[in-house]
């Protein structure tokens, strides 16, 4: 009978041993949270009233093969970022609990997670697209993918979409660089252009950026116009000479090189030389040395 009262006595004493640790709420909304692969588990503040401690957590994560070990204790915060505590490759599963001093909250674990199947690939940064300036039928799109460090060890594919303003139909070009040509376009036509990243070693597929639209180059006539003007005078130029110069270029090379009129030699000396004799008196009338020019003119 003894004895039977000391095991009744025991068990009281674990059950009230027991009984503080219950006291404590667990965390809620306990999640993980990966974007480009940057592993974040996330929870809400346990909030305990009419106390002066402070609560504290402790996080924990087991894979298939290791049972549960400390990733941090006591910590502050409501996140712990464990990237580059876990192997983005590695099946794991995480759980956290609040404690305060002596009190511990219940664990709350979270489903299994890999990270390369569970994250989510954000949209490339800085899209732009320029016209090409000489050619009117491209333009030049570039971006930044703009990843952690550890997504660059992974190969990626990206699908660059682009189409005509109002049209629903797209043309697609896969490739890994991040700067390309879109070739063989409509001179003067506004095109949209969005970027999808795909990761071809996680099998995931990012999220599409927003559209940039930019109008193609519109042909500059200013060259093409004198081009076409020089032509035409070309072309009159030789219409001319063929049609009216060389029919009638036996005339033309004789008015060219006929003699020009000349002074009879003895008229030029009498004008030109006053000390010559004239055979005119001083004395004869206007219309009498007139008559003698007349007569040396026609001599």
């Amino acid at each position: 009978m003894r004895s039977l009262c000391l095991l009744h006595l025991f068990a009281l004493l674990q059950s009230l041993a027991a009984e503080p640790f219950s006291l404590l709420p667990t965390p809620k909304n306990v999640k993980i949270y990966s974007y480009n692969l940057q592993q974040i588990l996330r929870w809400d503040a346990v909030k305990v009233e009419n106390t002066l401690h402070q609560v504290t957590y402790t996080v924990e994560y087991k894979t298939f093969v290791y049972n549960y070990s400390e990733i941090c204790v006591s910590i502050k915060e409501t996140q712990w970022d464990f990237t580059e505590n876990i192997n983005v490759s590695w099946n794991v599963k995480l759980r956290v609990r609040a404690e305060m001093g002596p009190i511990k909250s219940d664990w709350v674990e979270t489903p299994w997670f890999i990270a390369l199947h569970n994250t989510m690939l954000g949209p490339v940064k800085s899209l732009t697209v320029t016209a090409s300036k000489d050619e009117t039928d491209k333009l030049f799109v570039k971006f930044d993918p703009h990843l952690i460090s550890i997504l660059k060890e992974w190969d990626f594919n990206y699908n660059i979409s682009y189409w005509k303003e109002n049209s629903k139909e797209k043309t697609n070009l896969v490739g890994k660089a991040t700067y390309v040509t879109i070739p063989n376009l409509e001179p003067g036509v506004l095109y949209c252009v969005e970027v999808t990243p795909e990761c071809i070693d996680c099998l995931i597929v990012g999220q599409v950026s927003d559209a940039v639209c930019e109008r193609t180059a519109t042909p500059d006539w200013t060259t093409e116009l004198c081009l076409i003007i020089f032509a035409i005078i070309l072309l009159s130029a030789a219409l001319v000479f063929f049609f009216f110069i060389y029919p009638r270029r036996v005339v033309i090379k004789k008015w060219l090189y006929q003699d020009t009129l000349k002074i009879p030699h003895h008229v030029e000396k009498f004008l030109f030389n006053p000390q010559i004799d004239a055979p005119i008196a001083m004395d004869q009338e206007p219309c009498e040395v007139v008559a003698i020019v007349d007569d040396i003119m026609t001599s």
